[in-house]
């Protein structure tokens, strides 16, 4: 399957997009299978995913890199639905 999306930052009500974060998907059993870089406008793509549930997360180096936290998202590519399209990872700076 393939995945698309962005990476954004937000710092209080301002969301800014990040070029170069790692993201990571992550398969059922935990295994990273996949890490990409978004790019200048905080656009990702990756392909060759598996079929079922995967875990979208920016990398923890990235976050630990400017002090922020981020939600893993999930989702499940189908052999009926192989792609997803505009997956929105926000990292958020601050307290």
């Amino acid at each position: 399957g393939d995945m698309d999306g962005t990476v954004l930052l937000k710092r209080g009500e301002h969301l800014t997009p990040l070029a170069s974060v790692t993201i990571e998907f992550v398969s059922e059993s935990g295994v990273v299978v996949k890490q990409v870089r978004s790019e200048y406008d905080g656009y990702f793509y990756a392909d060759g995913l598996p079929v079922g549930a995967v875990k979208v997360r920016v990398a923890q180096e990235a976050l630990d890199l400017i002090e922020a936290r981020s939600e893993t998202v999930s989702v499940r590519l189908t052999h009926d639905r192989p792609s997803m399209s505009g997956v929105k990872l926000l990292m958020t700076a601050g307290s």
